[in-house]
């Protein structure tokens, strides 16, 4: 699913088979300006858990994409700007209820898309740099302010 907001941007999410929701992890940490060094820290320290989703990109074709749950994207948007409290105060109150109720959520479903698969026995391998966050040697952050040359 993708929830658009005129002024925030867009945010997908995805319902596995256990009907949890899964945020997608680069566009929390872009919509929230998440720094890799946060990201790393709340990661570690959350009893939330990050889920591999396979996203289709054409015709039998998919990439692997770390996603978190909601207890992890409480965690991670907990302490941000306040002028980001707007923001998830829009999934608190909006993104979540729609995404949970199967029929409220068929609009924003992404037309042709299959239902979300996990990949379950895929580990997290997570390294964090002085400018970025990998995810099994796939860039998920990179820092913003970075004047690396």
């Amino acid at each position: 699913m993708i929830f658009k907001h005129p002024n925030y941007g867009e945010l997908r999410v995805e319902v596995n088979e256990e009907q949890e929701l899964l945020f997608l992890m680069c566009d929390v940490a872009d919509l929230f300006g998440l720094s890799p060094v946060h990201e790393m820290i709340v990661v570690c320290d959350s009893e939330g858990y990050m889920h591999w989703v396979k996203l289709p990109l054409q015709k039998d074709e998919y990439i692997l994409a770390p996603c978190c749950d909601e207890q992890l994207f409480a965690d991670l948007v907990e302490s941000v700007d306040p002028k980001m409290q707007r923001m998830a105060e829009w999934v608190k109150n909006e993104v979540i209820p729609i995404a949970k109720d199967p029929k409220k959520r068929k609009k924003y479903l992404v037309k042709g898309a299959s239902p979300v698969e996990e990949d379950k026995d895929r580990e997290f391998c997570l390294r964090l740099t002085s400018d970025a966050l990998f995810i099994n040697n796939t860039v998920c952050l990179v820092r913003q302010d970075s004047t690396r040359p």
